[in-house]
């Protein structure tokens, strides 16, 4: 299988909504996302001031793509993955890995300190990201909240 990895524009990042829609249905997220509120998600992170977007091609198909905005900290400049997807017929063929090397060189190219990730705590995304030197954070935690509708 011959793959392409290269940097992407806003408007190709914008244009995986659909892929976006097919892997958050699946395992593990489950998650049910309208057309209009994936291409926002992707819009929004593209959007962002100094992004870095890299997408995974085979031939003209996007089969993956990995997106990080800046996130600057008292440590520094640090790159916040927020999104890694890679098409469900293609896992468990190292695009994932790919992904993270391609989006991480960038990082580094541009002088960011670090990078790091918010996901799953448990299950072969945990493994994932520990293969790709990744530590759980033993200070943080996510927190969130959903506001009563008016």
């Amino acid at each position: 299988m011959v793959l392409e990895i290269r940097q992407i524009c806003a408007d190709e990042a914008e244009a995986a909504a659909g892929l976006f829609i097919q892997v958050y249905k699946g395992a593990p997220w489950h998650e049910t996302w309208s057309f209009e509120n994936a291409r926002e998600r992707l819009k929004e992170l593209s959007r962002t001031p100094n992004w870095i977007g890299v997408g995974v091609f085979k031939q003209a198909d996007l089969v993956g793509l990995s997106i990080g905005v800046p996130h600057t900290s008292a440590a520094g400049k640090t790159l916040y993955i927020s999104e890694i997807i890679v098409c469900p017929n293609h896992r468990r063929q190292g695009i994932g890995n790919r992904l993270m090397e391609a989006i991480q060189e960038l990082a580094q190219e541009r002088d960011y300190c670090s990078s790091w990730l918010v996901s799953q705590s448990a299950g072969d995304l945990l493994k994932f990201y520990e293969n790709n030197r990744y530590v759980r954070s033993e200070h943080l935690s996510v927190y969130s909240r959903k506001f009563d509708k008016k």
